[in-house]
């Protein structure tokens, strides 16, 4: 029966965890989902042992003020957060905030199916509902990445009502316990990544997602797209091509304006 770990620093492991939650959702609190599913995601994989050995939890709310702690040190939200941040935490922010494919790697290495405290952990996934997730309130503190984050939920709605128009089986997908992909072609094999603008940052993490969960998710053959709101400039199609990644948007081929 694990123990609460109050009184227990975090792991390395269970921090770098939190500080890729922390950059999907921001700063929230202990009842949104994210946080409820991290907080037991870390009882499963047992990082954190007290004294007798026994696996020590970490609870929502605990989760949620290490989100806090993270937001403190975020330069773009200053002043804002918890300042009871850590050196340990400071360490990891330093390490990853600039480097997220990096941060993606690391995650991808701690939940694939490697050998943790509790022995060999299996790689799940499951199918949950699109709606679930894809809501408007995920970054409640900052106006810029709510609107980001509706304008993805609404280019992801809009094409699922493509897919299941042309008979697609299309829905959403958990990976590990953690990772919610945007959208999920079912009848296809298909992992649909979102991004609501052109600019080639977005691209590339969008490239470091999809790659991070297909490594997360061996058990299915998986294609991979990124969903965008028009075609990108450049030879961003050239870059996502020489990566087999399939390239969707509002008047392209695989999506034709007229249907």
């Amino acid at each position: 029966m694990p123990v609460r770990a109050k009184s227990i620093n975090w792991t390395r492991e269970e921090l770098i965890l939190a500080l890729s939650l922390y950059f999907e959702i921001g700063n929230a609190g202990p009842t949104n989902r994210r946080v409820i599913e991290l907080a037991r995601l870390f009882q499963q994989l047992g990082f954190s042992r007290d004294e007798h050995g026994r696996v020590a939890a970490r609870t929502e709310d605990s989760v949620a003020m290490k989100l806090g702690n993270f937001r403190h040190l975020d330069p773009s939200h200053p002043k804002v957060g918890l300042n009871k941040s850590t050196t340990k935490d400071e360490v990891v922010w330093n390490e990853f905030a600039g480097k997220r494919d990096q941060l993606a790697l690391a995650v991808a290495d701690l939940l694939a199916g490697t050998v943790t405290p509790l022995g060999p952990q299996p790689v799940l996934a499951r199918r949950v509902a699109l709606e679930a997730y894809n809501t408007y309130d995920m970054y409640p503190a900052v106006a810029s990445a709510s609107i980001r984050t509706r304008d993805e939920a609404e280019l992801v709605n809009r094409y699922a009502e493509y897919l299941r128009n042309q008979g697609h089986d299309v829905d959403g997908r958990l990976i590990a316990g953690v990772f919610r992909v945007d959208l999920y072609d079912y009848s296809e094999n298909t992992i649909i990544e979102a991004k609501s603008t052109l600019e080639r940052e977005s691209i590339r993490m969008a490239v470091g997602q999809l790659l991070d969960y297909r490594f997360s998710d061996p058990a299915t053959s998986h294609r991979l797209a990124v969903l965008l709101p028009s075609k990108p400039p450049g030879n961003a199609i050239d870059f996502l091509g020489s990566l087999s990644i399939r390239l969707i948007y509002p008047g392209a081929e695989s999506w034709p304006v007229d249907s």
